[in-house]
């Protein structure tokens, strides 16, 4: 009985399972490549290109405006909070130079 059930059971699993594969064969595939429909990968293109040009210069501007804010911290003798603010500006600006490889390690 128990083997019977047992062989059942994997003639079912088997039979599920060609199916899905016949019916979605991109699930088949361990590295699909994704695609976006028609004009929307222009887009998106354009989207994500406008917000990298924006996040550099708010990098850049940020660098400044840390780099003015120590110049006169110093003359105050109290640099050392403006430090630790140019080490956010600076990991912020590693997030936004590596954002795709971290998406793409991440999915």
């Amino acid at each position: 009985m128990k083997n019977a059930l047992l062989r059942a059971t994997v003639v079912a699993w088997l039979t599920v399972t060609t199916v899905a594969v016949a019916a979605f064969p991109a699930a088949a595939d361990p590295n699909p490549k994704p695609k976006l429909p028609g004009e929307l990968d222009g887009k998106l293109n354009t989207l994500l290109g406008m917000l990298l040009a924006l996040g550099i210069f708010a990098g850049v501007a940020g660098f400044m405006i840390i780099g003015i804010l120590m110049t006169l911290a110093f003359r105050r003798g109290e640099g050392g909070e403006k430090a630790g603010q140019l080490g956010l500006v600076a990991a912020g600006c590693v997030i936004l130079g590596s954002a795709s490889s971290i998406a793409m390690f991440l999915i």
